[in-house]
């Protein structure tokens, strides 16, 4: 049985192959299953007497979804991310975080360049018209650049993408629940200016933390999720810490569970918001 955002408990069609053959979505290596989780991809969703996903593929769960998701946030430090809305990734270290952002930034960028490129090729190509004219010259020569272009963008991307897809970061991934997606975002960024400028100036404390390197480029604050809009896909540190998202929600509020305080040793029955009202955060 398997999840996705939009409908749960769907099974693998009868008719595929992972539902004839269940050993090929096996991993092998227990070690690197903690560190490489997968999803199913899969092409569309079959509703008859119960849910099918038809046509699965297995791929790895953090580059598909930094690469194909429409909404990316993160935490201060990069090494936590929510993807729309609905699974949470957490790195071992904030540094490989950066890099990631960094990384999905240029590569979806380059996609999206080289897709203008070939339907600007395509808008291009010679018509039926005399070559001999003037115009037919310079349509044929515009066109045999855009190819030219089109060809080295598509070795780059190719490369960048296969070094990035064969990358192991260690990683943990879980679906949200539902009682704490409300409570995830930081909210709107209460300041009277609504836009900052990433400078080297000492002064802009703001900005400074960034951990997006080159950043040339004015950052307006999200709307409702509060962070800054890197791209239209991309906020950064609108995610409150994961702690307060949970004590926040209105499920979590009330459970309670025996925890042991790290500090004074003190075995407790407390729920999560009391939890962190005896820590003092």
């Amino acid at each position: 049985v398997y999840h996705s955002k939009s409908k749960g408990f769907v099974v693998l069609h009868p008719t595929s192959v992972f539902s004839t053959n269940p050993e090929f979505l096996i991993q092998e290596g227990s070690e690197t299953n903690k560190q490489r989780p997968e999803l199913l991809a899969y092409e569309k969703l079959l509703e008859t007497n119960r849910p099918y996903i038809v046509n699965a593929l297995r791929v790895p769960a953090l580059q598909t979804l930094l690469l194909c998701s429409q909404s990316i946030d993160t935490d201060s430090t990069c090494s936590r991310f929510v993807v729309d809305e609905w699974l949470e990734m957490r790195l071992t270290d904030s540094k490989s975080g950066q890099e990631i952002v960094s990384v999905i930034q240029i590569l979806r960028s380059t996609w999206i360049s080289l897709l203008e490129k070939k339907l600007e090729a395509k808008g291009n190509s010679p018509t039926t018209t005399d070559d001999s004219s003037s115009e037919g010259l310079r349509t044929k020569g515009t066109s045999r650049n855009l190819t030219y272009e089109i060809q080295n963008m598509e070795e780059l991307l190719g490369s960048r993408l296969a070094e990035f897809l064969d990358t192991n970061y260690e990683y943990s991934l879980k679906q949200i629940p539902s009682g704490t997606r409300p409570h995830l975002y930081k909210g709107p960024v209460t300041m009277e200016t609504e836009e900052i400028k990433t400078t080297d100036s000492p002064s802009n404390t703001t900005t400074q933390s960034l951990p997006i390197k080159s950043l040339q480029k004015k950052l307006t604050p999200h709307p409702y999720k509060g962070g800054w809009c890197l791209t239209d896909y991309l906020t950064y540190d609108c995610l409150v810490g994961a702690s307060e998202a949970e004590a926040a929600s209105s499920v979590n509020q009330h459970l309670r569970h025996v925890w042991v305080c790290p500090h004074c040793q003190e075995t407790l029955a407390v729920n999560m918001a009391e939890q962190l009202a005896h820590q003092g955060v």
